[in-house]
């Protein structure tokens, strides 16, 4: 059995419904997966093994073409409502299987792709050296969840009883909020199976705040039009994927 300290997972199946074959559209000539890829290929993490998890033939023979590496996720982890924890269980769970463990994982999303090779590694190294189970990249939210709530039927009572609770309106009244932007995740394997969530509230665990231009998320043709834009106008992002 090869030990190897962090397992690099990028997540990319093939059924996005907002925008089809969402992980394999390019960017200035690099497909979403690539961009992930780069990222912590760049960030040169020590004893560390990068795959992409995927269920589509398609994806694997443009993996292939470009020699990177690949789990054949199975079809009943691939639906719409399959989460994140089995997929990482099960990837390395086939990994054991062909003789590697790893201590840690590095869960990566192509629908976040700007994430900074810098900012992964800075990430990692405060995970390894405060010894936690998990450090998330977050982004700061743009309204403060006290003007949020469901509504039904257009009506706006859950809201305003939210709303009015507030004593001031002025945005320097209320604490900044936070929230995860997809763009990295990073567990600790004992973790993992210790906990049955895979964010378990018991967990030694610190967000990672990144730029909000890094935390783009792409769901819809909309984002990825914007993406397309950031990269284009932001010298930062473009320079950091060379």
């Amino acid at each position: 059995m090869k030990k190897i300290n962090c397992l690099s997972l990028i997540t990319a199946r093939a059924g996005s419904k907002g925008l089809k074959n969402k992980n394999i559209k390019k960017i200035n000539g690099k497909t979403l997966i690539e961009f992930k890829f780069k990222a912590i290929s760049k960030a040169r993490i020590k004893n560390n093994f990068i795959t992409v998890s995927t269920d589509s033939n398609k994806y694997i023979k443009i993996l292939k073409r470009k020699k990177i590496n690949y789990i054949k996720r199975p079809v009943s982890l691939a639906k719409d409502t399959s989460e994140s924890k089995p997929v990482i269980i099960d990837s390395l769970n086939q990994l054991y299987k062909k003789g590697k463990k790893f201590d840690h994982v590095i869960l990566l999303e192509p629908a976040t792709p700007f994430s900074s090779f810098i900012d992964i590694k800075k990430a990692y190294k405060i995970f390894l050296d405060k010894k936690l189970d998990l450090i998330a990249s977050v982004e700061e939210t743009s309204v403060n969840s006290r003007f949020i709530s469901p509504i039904k039927n257009n009506n706006l009572k859950l809201m305003l009883k939210k709303m009015s609770r507030i004593k001031k309106y002025r945005r320097q009244s209320f604490k900044k909020e936070f929230k995860m932007d997809g763009g990295f995740y990073i567990f600790r394997v004992k973790s993992l199976f210790k906990f049955k969530m895979l964010f378990d509230y018991r967990l030694k665990a610190e967000g990672y705040i990144v730029d909000k231009k890094r935390a783009i998320n792409i769901e819809d043709l909309n984002d990825f039009n914007i993406a397309k834009c950031y990269y284009k106008e932001f010298s930062e992002i473009s320079n950091s994927f060379k």
